[in-house]
């Protein structure tokens, strides 16, 4: 099997998993923890798609390489493919967000829930924080992505 599908049903599954904590598991728990789950389902689903498409490209000789770090493969992903597939640069702002939040929950030792928010607390008290709404957009959000990306997979 070539990289690209493969990668494509890693991000669906993670998708998949996101989407059903969101519309079946967070309702009935109604557990604040669960939406860094989810987002991290969310990013990595995102990341691997973004990686397949790029793979995609790179196995039909339109890309002369595949970059090693995520800021160059958004790079990429935005100059060369969103143009040729006429993705939505939508998808960017979403994935920009479900990065930084990653990132920050990388560096902040400290996180904790509030008023049904999910807090990430750095060293310097500085805050980030995402509530269930926003990531129920980001899953509306990212489905016709995913779908999208299936279908010039094929």
């Amino acid at each position: 099997m070539k990289e690209h599908h493969i990668l494509i049903k890693k991000a669906n599954s993670k998708f998949k998993v996101a989407d059903h904590m969101v519309y079946v598991t967070y309702p009935l728990l109604n557990d604040p923890k669960l939406i860094i789950i989810i987002a991290d389902n969310l990013y990595y689903s995102l990341l691997d798609s973004i990686e397949a498409i790029l793979n995609y490209e790179y196995y039909y000789k339109r890309l002369d390489n595949i970059p090693q770090k995520t800021n160059e493969k958004i790079k990429v992903f935005k100059e060369d493919i969103i143009k040729r597939y006429g993705f939505s640069a939508g998808i960017l702002n979403v994935f920009d967000d479900l990065h930084k939040l990653m990132e920050f929950r990388k560096k902040g030792p400290v996180e904790f829930i509030r008023k049904g928010n999910f807090v990430i607390c750095d060293r310097l008290y500085s805050t980030k924080m995402i509530n269930f709404q926003k990531i129920k957009e980001y899953v509306q959000q990212i489905k016709p992505f995913i779908k999208k990306v299936q279908e010039v997979l094929g």
